[in-house]
């Protein structure tokens, strides 16, 4: 590569604004993901674009980060009915032994924010400009997780009749290690 020639990395989100609409779109794509990928109607959305103090994840969250100047991290949260039910349709017509079925359960946790995230990322593209994302990263454990001082977190729930998943954005993410806990030297 020349030396200078490395793309820049923009700012994501840079007013309550943008970041709403980073929000809805990933619920819009989640939601389409859902109901048109795994045939899973979704029965009701709950955006909340306000910063919240605390959250309490599902039993299997996945983990991304954006990489642009604030490191912005993107969380999916299931409850384990509804993994199962989109598992069951990633996973239809093929034989899964029963011992790896965390496994793959975990991967396609990991398969969707990928694929919804790419997707809306897609909308916040500039010229010149490029986001890096991190490799997901799986909590097979529900916890609750608190906002530092310097961070926002916006939420939103998306209600099927399978479950429900959580869909989080906290930005910046800098404060936070890869299993969502506070991580600064204060």
């Amino acid at each position: 590569m020349i030396p200078g020639s490395e793309p820049k990395k923009p700012h994501l989100v840079v007013s309550p604004d943008e970041r709403e609409r980073f929000l809805r779109d990933l619920v819009d794509r989640s939601s389409l993901f859902l109901e048109k990928d795994v045939k899973v109607p979704v029965t009701g959305v709950a955006l909340n674009p306000h910063t919240i103090d605390k959250l309490d994840l599902e039993s299997i969250t996945s983990i991304l980060t954006v990489e642009d100047l604030n490191k912005m991290i993107v969380a999916f949260s299931f409850q384990r009915p509804l993994l199962d039910t989109i598992f069951r349709v990633y996973a239809e017509g093929l034989r899964i032994d029963p011992d790896e079925y965390t496994a793959l359960l975990e991967e396609t946790a990991g398969d969707m924010i990928n694929i919804v995230v790419g997707n809306a990322l897609s909308g916040f593209q500039k010229p010149g400009y490029a986001f890096a994302l991190s490799t997901p990263i799986i909590i097979n454990e529900a916890k609750s997780i608190l906002r530092y001082k310097k961070s926002e977190l916006v939420t939103a729930r998306i209600s099927t009749d399978s479950g429900t998943m959580i869909v989080l954005c906290i930005t910046p993410g800098a404060y936070y290690d890869k299993r969502l806990n506070i991580e600064t030297p204060e």
